[in-house]
């Protein structure tokens, strides 16, 4: 029983006939509130208020080297916004971030402080006082790490989207696996949650096996119908991209003895569109087979697979849309 309304590959070329917008995409639309400014009322954004309280620290520190201060500064980074500030933003000129940072124990933060300030105050901050600082500066950081929140921001196109279909999302796997018509995002800590359902449900989930027992990002029940689903958000390829790339394509080439259960990879963003180019020229054979690249075989690749597994999807936004219409439809 092939567990869908629309053939699955019917609705991979739907997908690659509908490519994803070149920009403007409103669930990638950043927070414009998270401005380092002062507020109307006087008071000033948590992030200023701790940049200020830092440069004191260090400034006082420049002249007087008291080690004393370094207890203070180690209690300070212990604050939200901590990573954007000027002082861990020039950590990375010297190898270090501050996820490992905090899991120093408090000795060798001590040590690496004794290390990095002297460093920091010769090549930062005598300049930086001159032009006093300016929040301008941690604007700057907070924007250029808003690519960092594309993960959530996936997760939150998919709740967006299945709500809009008619699912309810519920908080826990076992009110899915009884409730028709429901759906989950899956949180980074529910481990244990998932093994429970697997074994409930009689799945094998071999993609987590294989990928350190990473959890999935949704799973969906369409009245007893059931999918378990992977979203990512990429403008291009290349470095990381690749490992999380073959996390989507590795997805679909599994497959439960139980049919009613299916995996979607879900791909929105530019990077997507490579398919469509890569579609387009097999289809019309104006590409060399010299010359086929990465994406000319991954996209091969995604057409074999749902070719063997007619209950897996492999869609965009569009694609997904039209998933979710046919489903709840059917």
């Amino acid at each position: 029983m092939v567990i869908a309304n629309s053939n699955n590959l019917e609705l991979w070329e739907f997908s690659l006939n509908n490519p994803e917008p070149p920009f403007g995409d409103p669930y990638y639309i950043l927070n414009n509130e998270n401005i380092i400014t002062k507020s109307a009322s006087g008071q000033a954004h948590p992030l200023l208020l701790l940049e200020e309280n830092i440069t004191t620290l260090i400034n006082e520190y420049a002249v007087s080297k008291y080690e004393g201060i370094l207890d203070s500064i180690v209690k300070l980074l212990d604050s939200e916004y901590t990573n954007s500030t000027t002082f861990i933003s020039y950590w990375h000129q010297h190898d270090m971030s501050f996820s490992v940072y905090k899991d120093f124990p408090t000795s060798t933060k001590m040590d690496f402080l004794k290390y990095i300030l002297p460093k920091y105050i010769e090549q930062r901050h005598i300049y930086y006082k001159k032009h006093n600082y300016s929040a301008i500066s941690l604007q700057v950081v907070i924007d250029n790490a808003g690519h960092k929140e594309s993960g959530n921001l996936s997760n939150k196109k998919i709740q967006a989207m299945c709500e809009s279909a008619g699912l309810i999302q519920v908080s826990d796997l076992s009110t899915l696996s009884s409730k028709e018509f429901t759906f989950n995002i899956i949180r980074g800590d529910s481990k244990e949650m998932l093994d429970r359902f697997c074994e409930e449900m009689s799945i094998d989930f071999k993609w987590r096996v294989d990928h350190k027992r990473k959890n999935p990002d949704f799973i969906i029940n369409f009245d007893k119908k059931f999918f378990i689903g992977e979203a990512k958000h990429k403008k291009e390829g290349g470095g990381g991209q690749n490992d999380q790339m073959l996390e989507l394509l590795d997805l679909i080439s599994f497959s439960e003895k139980r049919k009613d259960f299916g995996y979607i990879s879900f791909l929105d963003g530019l990077l997507f569109n490579k398919f469509t180019d890569a579609h387009s020229e097999i289809k019309q054979k104006t590409f060399s087979k010299k010359k086929s690249n990465k994406i000319h075989t991954q996209y091969k690749s995604i057409t074999m697979n749902l070719s063997k597994n007619p209950n897996n999807y492999f869609l965009n936004t569009k694609g997904f849309e039209l998933f979710l219409k046919t489903q709840v439809s059917d």
